[in-house]
């Protein structure tokens, strides 16, 4: 079953391609399910642009548009990428229960309070620590329903190394005791960025996981393209099995 849960339109300030054409896209690549997703919306992001709050309203009004356009031609569900802030998860929740936003995806592209730019060089040890922290904070929360680029933090290193694998360890027992899927993320792939990396998805076959593919797209010619099919040989390679959530 082709599956998308995570990628990311205009609304988010970084992307290109309106809701529509990640729809169409979706479509036109005979997916069966389709995750109408974005950063979650946030005026305190420091270190990267974010979609404003005072854009929410017409970006949902989109999404109706668009759902009640193609509902018939695909199954439509709404989904966010959101980091853990511990001040926003009343926010979250509200989005969840008022406007539907089913699914939530935990990608920690900062520090919850703020002050750290994961993907910034420097320091790198005393950031995955941080970042680890973070994330498995997150998690506890019993919220979020898929925890992207786990390995993210791979980026700042030539190769795992002792701490890193600890770390990574720490993640996966965290998704394991809460259910938390675990993304195979494509944009690491397209953005040779180091993740997804194969020491650590062969340390995560320890662990009782589920696991999706995720295009993570910023375009929507990228929705389903080579870095999408090169991650599910990686998946095949490792033998783990793709999940579908809905």
């Amino acid at each position: 079953m082709k599956t998308s849960y995570h990628s990311h339109t205009k609304w988010c300030k970084h992307a290109k391609g309106e809701i529509e054409d990640y729809v169409l896209a979706a479509i036109n690549a005979d997916f069966e399910l389709f995750a109408i997703c974005d950063h979650v919306f946030d005026d305190n992001h420091p270190f990267g642009p974010r979609g404003s709050f005072k854009d929410y309203p017409q970006y949902l009004a989109q999404i109706k548009e668009v759902e009640a356009k193609y509902q018939d031609k695909i199954k439509l569900i709404r989904s966010m990428e959101a980091e853990y802030y511990p001040e926003m998860m009343e926010t979250y929740r509200k989005m969840k229960k008022e406007d539907n936003f089913s699914i939530w995806i935990l990608g920690q592209h900062e520090s919850k309070d703020h002050l750290i730019d994961y993907f910034a060089p420097g320091d790198a040890d005393n950031k995955l620590i941080s970042y680890t922290n973070d994330v498995i904070e997150g998690i506890e929360t019993g919220f979020f329903d898929i925890l992207a680029h786990p390995d993210l933090m791979i980026m700042h290193y030539d190769k795992v190394n002792e701490l890193f694998m600890s770390c990574m360890a720490r993640i996966f027992e965290a998704c394991e005791k809460n259910k938390v899927i675990v993304e195979i993320n494509a944009n690491g792939i397209r953005g040779n960025k180091g993740y997804p990396n194969l020491e650590v998805f062969e340390l995560s076959k320890k662990y009782d996981l589920k696991y999706i593919i995720s295009s993570d797209a910023h375009d929507p010619k990228c929705l389903y393209d080579d870095a999408v099919v090169k991650a599910e040989e990686f998946a095949e390679k490792l033998g783990l099995k793709i999940e579908s959530i809905i």
